[in-house]
């Protein structure tokens, strides 16, 4: 490579850094915790109020989700694999957590909950 080839490659991670701290730091903290099964949602939470929920997965597979000082993680799950206990808390927009065993996600949205699933006009 010449001298010219490493600039080039030099300026475009940096581009590349940039955009993704832009959008990192841009996130918006989020207010509720979504939890789907099997690609249907079960439940909404407030990521302001601490609890401890146990999530029935796919097949009678089990997690535990955590919720405490806005952040939700897994604290336990009987997958084989346990990657989703291995990932960090959730507390922004867009954030998940996935059990692919169980087949459970977890997200979070922003908004605030309602006592309405849908307005129909």
């Amino acid at each position: 490579m010449k001298r010219n080839d490493w600039i080039l490659t030099g300026v475009i991670l940096l581009v590349a850094l940039c955009i993704y701290l832009f959008q990192f730091l841009r996130r918006e903290e989020g207010s509720l915790v979504v939890v789907s099964v099997d690609g249907r949602q079960t439940a909404v939470y407030s990521l302001s109020e601490d609890r401890i929920v146990d999530i029935e997965g796919y097949d009678g597979g089990n997690c535990r989700l955590e919720i405490k000082d806005n952040v939700a993680r897994v604290t336990e799950a009987d997958c084989p694999d346990k990657l989703c206990m291995g990932r960090h808390g959730i507390s922004r927009m867009g954030e998940t957590i996935a059990c692919l065993p169980n087949r459970v996600l977890i997200a979070v949205s922003g908004g605030s909950p309602s006592k309405y699933d849908a307005i129909a006009d």
